[in-house]
């Protein structure tokens, strides 16, 4: 009798002991869930916000905001290019590569405002452009705009809100593990992005940059 008494009381325990463990997961989950919820929700409200500041602030302000842009980015990332590896990596971390648009005369990729980026220079540099040739600043707007609307309708498509509805602990240990590994590689290249040879670039550019030119890689620890 004491033994089935004690047996039952050993298993009531463990079972308590396991209901608690897994009680906190599902806990822990959640909470990782809304907070990646929040933050992709604050990339995107200062992703539509951040073409204002071009060119009507000055340097600091827009420096300070590309800054934070990015740094937005980069808290999400660990987990959005784990749930939306199409769109991570034909948008936000798309290797560059020149664009060809029918309408336009730009080259540069969409992704070119996080790999560029353009509009930071010194505000007297800004004005002495706008006073020579302000169709440059005219175009640097518009394409700050287009990358905007890029980025934005890649995040709509993602349907993200959703995500946390289906977020388990494995797809928050994988997404740790393979941020593990990318972060690692970053001794070797210095940074997030490795610079290769590209010979299409040589011809876009004059003969006195040609020893210059490369094209941008992003290492890709899904394809290891």
């Amino acid at each position: 009798m004491l033994i089935i008494t004690a047996t039952v009381i050993f298993i009531s325990t463990v079972s308590m002991s396991l209901k608690t463990k897994k009680q906190n997961l599902s806990e822990a989950v959640a909470l990782v869930g809304q907070a990646y919820l929040s933050g992709v929700e604050d990339f995107e409200s200062s992703l539509r916000e951040y073409p204002k500041f071009f060119f009507d602030s000055s340097q600091d302000v827009r420096l300070q905001k590309y800054t934070d842009l990015v740094a937005q980015f980069k808290k999400i990332e660990w987990l959005f290019i784990n749930l939306h590896p199409k769109q991570a990596y034909s948008t936000f971390l798309r290797p560059f590569q020149f664009q060809r648009r029918d309408s336009l005369r730009l080259l540069f990729p969409d992704n070119w405002l996080f790999n560029g980026p353009i509009g930071l220079q010194p505000d007297s540099t800004v004005q002495k452009i706008q006073a020579a040739q302000p169709q440059v600043i005219t175009n640097q707007k518009r394409n700050i705009n287009l990358f905007v609307a890029v980025f934005t309708k890649a995040l709509e498509e993602t349907d993200y809100k959703q995500d946390i509805s289906s977020l388990s602990a494995e797809n928050i240990f994988e997404a740790l593990r393979l941020q593990l590994m990318k972060i690692s590689t970053m001794d070797l290249a210095n940074a997030d992005l490795t610079i290769i040879e590209e010979p299409a670039f040589r011809r876009c550019l004059p003969d006195k940059r040609k020893d210059r030119a490369g094209k941008i890689f992003i290492f890709r620890p899904d394809i290891i």
